[in-house]
């Protein structure tokens, strides 16, 4: 997560600043990296913190040759 967000803010317009992400998973039931990175970037556009763009994560798969977003846990 720290690679995808050091690319995705503006530092440079606060190169003084520091920007402090912290996760805290209350429950896991599957796609915790998804649902963390979708709350992060939520968060900094909230904050008001410039970014380049907007980050979103899914989960993808194959069943039986078709794809599927979002896989549903088993």
């Amino acid at each position: 997560m720290r690679q995808t967000f050091e690319e995705a803010v503006q530092t440079q317009l606060s190169p003084r600043s520091q920007i402090d992400i912290s996760v805290l998973v209350l429950e896991q039931d599957g796609g915790v990296l998804q649902t963390a990175i979708n709350a992060v970037t939520l968060a900094l556009v909230d904050a008001g913190i410039p970014m380049n763009d907007y980050i979103c994560a899914t989960s993808a798969g194959l069943v039986d040759n078709n794809a599927i977003l979002g896989l549903p846990l088993e």
